[in-house]
């Protein structure tokens, strides 16, 4: 996801889309450690968009 689509997204939006990749990275991360989920490269890709989405947050609020 990059920056640009998460500026044109409202507040709500922003902490529901959160709220996704956070509960899609428990779910990677269990895949990969009960050997389910073979793509573990996955995992730092969805953390930069948490990351991504954390800092929109923050200029959102200010």
């Amino acid at each position: 996801m990059k920056a640009v689509e998460l500026q044109e997204q409202t507040k709500e939006e922003l902490l529901e889309l959160l709220r996704q990749k956070e509960a899609g990275l428990v779910k990677l991360k269990f895949g990969v450690a009960m050997k389910q989920q073979k793509n573990y490269k996955e995992i730092p890709a969805v953390k930069k968009d948490i990351a991504r989405i954390k800092t929109q947050l923050k200029l959102v609020n200010n």
